[in-house]
């Protein structure tokens, strides 16, 4: 169901003078809209409804965004918590330097950017440099 986005026209209920007669039309079309936006709560093309803590639950949450521009994460006290593994796309590095929009900061995973074998890459607003990976991981 689709959200409603027609604007209700409030000639007839704008006024203590307007009548009740003629708001009945305008006050029907309020009420459907409102009918549909219960609706479509916490159900897809409708709206996400806040829990108890204040938050939108992971299940109204998709679990891909593919914003058209660059998607920007700016928390109010500046950290983003990632509590999870972070998958970075894997580049080339010839995929890597033909990236135009780089900045200072910018991260990457590459595959053959320390002499043939994978490294990380960090932009610092000019180049991309590479940070060589160690050895495998061990808790002993």
């Amino acid at each position: 169901m689709a959200f409603p986005n027609v604007d209700i026209v409030t000639t007839n209920l704008d006024s203590d003078s307007d009548s009740p007669a003629a708001a009945r039309v305008q006050i029907l079309q309020a009420v459907q809209a409102l009918n549909i936006i219960i609706a479509g709560a916490g159900v897809a093309d409708g709206v996400a409804l806040l829990n108890s803590g204040g938050s939108i639950p992971g299940s109204q949450i998709p679990s891909s965004i593919a914003p058209t521009g660059i998607l920007t994460l700016a928390p109010t006290d500046g950290f983003v918590k990632i509590e999870d593994v972070l998958r970075l796309q894997i580049f080339t590095t010839d995929q890597l330097e033909a990236v135009v929009s780089t900045a200072a900061g910018d991260l990457a995973f590459v595959s053959d950017g320390d002499a043939g074998d994978p490294c990380i890459a960090v932009n610092d607003g000019t180049d991309w440099l590479r940070i060589s990976l160690g050895t495998a991981i061990s808790a002993t």
